[in-house]
């Protein structure tokens, strides 16, 4: 039998290294099934489905973050959350995008925001391998537009000024959020590029693969177990929409700072519909609320309603907002489709408010 291409030598300690790699890491992405077998929250057969959809949609997008863009010597910008890749509550009003960065190495990122309502850049890192550090954050209104539309952002740990975005030690990963209400599926013209003498790529070994797969299975895993962690919690108080009481731990987990965030969770039988009322809008710079399912997945936003936004929503006629879940038209405004669920996660966000919302709820019957 002919050797492989390049065996010999220690060419068959490698392959054998590199099969075992494979192993440990299709081992490591089989244990991430448990998460479809857990009672503390309810799952029935459309969440289980949907659930072995969700475990292969974080595997794709590990292979993004653990793989093809693990590099920070040269960077990848890839979707972080998209209308495919839905990871904890992804907001259907954002784009999201990431890229692996280091502190070691001077990036400069370019991008065409002006159909963006908001935006923010922010550069995190994790501490001991658990929570998150911001090392630096810029919101689009601090920013300055360029004669071209364009916005220029520079991303270095030895720079500074008004459009510097900061890195240290610590830092490792750079999210762009980016918030376009009523253009559904609208991308944002992004690039990002090393600016200090960028070193050709080094020739990829077998270790460095091995490493590169451990880290994209274990973010399925870690990924998938957290936010189910996050829909037992929110079990506590079902069908109310309460802010969330540590928002700092959102921050530290990745959140962005100029949010307020509610979280909870919903249930509701076939003739029965919920009503949130927000009797008055705190000033902000936008706000929405979303369905999503048990899995912290937003639901399907390209086939049917089920978020609104500042932009979309009704307003009652004293100024607040009530907003009406249901699996079938409950009649009035705003009607938030179920799309089949019976149970699943509220989010709300406010952006940039000036103080927090009460949210009023009440289960009803459908007429």
């Amino acid at each position: 039998m002919a050797m492989p291409s390049g065996a010999g030598g220690n060419g068959a300690a490698d392959a054998a290294a590199a099969a075992e790699a494979w192993g440990a890491y299709c081992d490591s992405l089989k244990v991430a099934g448990q998460q479809l077998l857990r009672t503390d929250f309810p799952i029935d057969r459309l969440d289980l489905a949907e659930g072995l959809r969700y475990l292969v949609r974080l595997v794709f997008t590990s292979i993004d973050r653990g793989v093809e863009g693990a590099d920070p010597a040269h960077p990848l910008l890839y979707p972080l959350c998209n209308e495919r890749i839905k990871v904890g509550g992804d907001n259907p009003d954002n784009r999201y995008y990431a890229a692996a960065i280091s502190d070691q190495y001077e990036y400069v990122l370019m991008g065409d925001f002006r159909d963006c309502g908001y935006f923010s850049v922010v550069a995190t890192g994790k501490v001991d391998g658990s929570e998150t550090v911001i090392s630096g954050s810029l919101r689009g209104d601090d920013l300055e537009v360029l004669a071209d539309g364009m916005t220029r952002i520079r991303i270095s740990a030895r720079s500074s000024g008004r459009d510097v975005l900061t890195t240290n030690a610590r830092t490792s990963l750079l999210i762009v959020r980016c918030t376009i209400e009523g253009l559904p599926g609208k991308q944002v013209p992004l690039t990002l590029r090393r600016v200090d003498k960028p070193e050709p790529p080094v020739a990829l070994s077998v270790a460095e693969m091995a490493s590169r797969l451990t880290a994209s299975a274990q973010f399925v895993r870690n990924a998938s177990a957290f936010f189910g962690d996050f829909t037992a919690r929110f079990q506590a108080h079902i069908n109310r929409l309460p802010l969330f009481p540590d928002q700092k731990y959102l921050v530290s987990i990745g959140g962005d700072p100029n949010i307020l965030y509610y979280l909870s969770a919903w249930a509701l039988g076939d003739n029965e519909v919920l009503c949130l009322t927000m009797p008055r809008i705190p000033r902000c710079s936008t706000w929405n609320l979303q369905l999503c399912n048990v899995w912290f997945e937003s639901l399907d936003y390209t086939a049917s309603q089920i978020h609104l936004n500042s932009n979309s929503a009704i307003l009652d006629t004293g100024g607040g907002v009530t907003i009406r879940i249901a699996g079938r038209d409950p009649g009035g405004d705003n009607w938030l489709r179920t799309l089949g669920h019976t149970s699943g996660l509220l989010c709300m966000r406010l952006v940039g408010a000036e103080e927090a919302a009460i949210v009023n709820a009440a289960v009803g019957k459908l007429p």
